[in-house]
């Protein structure tokens, strides 16, 4: 299984962090439940977000602008394997631009979710 490099706390987190990504309003509620399922990962709020943005973001922002993104979640196998083959390749000029660029444009639509998040996991510390 292609997400075998992956430990188990960093698969619950990816999981969780996908949620973001989806075609779906997040409550307060949501992002309490996200916060509880990414702190019981063990994971800092540094590595979250480093996994958020570089790892995820480019990834899953398409979802963001699509016009039918999905809503109710991503499948493990192939969340995996896109992040598998991300970090099997060499960053690259071209891809840190594409990324940064991508950033700019829409990384304020899961911004703002994350930073309640993060502000609620540093109220568990």
């Amino acid at each position: 299984m292609p997400s075998s490099i992956f430990t188990p706390q960093q698969k619950d987190a990816y999981r969780a962090l996908s949620d973001l990504f989806l075609d779906t309003e997040q409550t307060q509620d949501d992002l309490n439940r996200l916060a509880n399922r990414l702190s019981s990962t063990g994971l800092s709020s540094t590595a979250l977000e480093s996994m958020l943005r570089n790892d995820l973001f480019p990834i899953l922002y398409p979802n963001l602008i699509s016009v039918a993104g999905a809503w109710d979640g991503f499948q493990d196998d192939w969340l995996f394997t896109q992040l598998q083959n991300r970090q099997s390749q060499s960053p690259g000029v071209l891809r840190g631009a594409a990324d940064w660029t991508a950033w700019q444009s829409v990384g304020w639509i899961i911004w703002k979710p994350w930073t309640d998040i993060k502000r609620a996991l540093q109220s568990r510390l």
